[in-house]
């Protein structure tokens, strides 16, 4: 399954009618139902952007990132019912 995902933070700064907004839009895609997901951004602030570049270099592949929620994960549940994974 294919979602949009959207993540917004909000950083206080030296006035602080005026906080710094930075936010970063994607593609979320469930490939085992809530247990694993790959994120693919899109777009976001430049400061995210270069930021990220900074840590991982400007390779795209390098910035997608993924979840495994294996507290989620009782196989034992979908032993007799594998079709609840999908």
């Amino acid at each position: 399954m294919l979602d949009v995902y959207f993540n917004l933070g909000l950083v206080p700064s030296l006035s602080i009618d005026n906080p710094e907004v930075f936010y970063e839009t994607g593609l979320k895609l469930k490939i085992l139902k809530d247990f694993l997901c790959v994120y693919f951004p899109i777009t976001g602030t430049a400061k995210v952007w270069e930021t990220s570049n900074d840590i991982y270099t400007d390779n795209y592949l390098q910035k997608v990132r993924f979840t495994l929620s294996l507290d989620k994960l009782n196989l034992l549940n979908y032993r007799s019912k594998p079709y609840l994974l999908f």
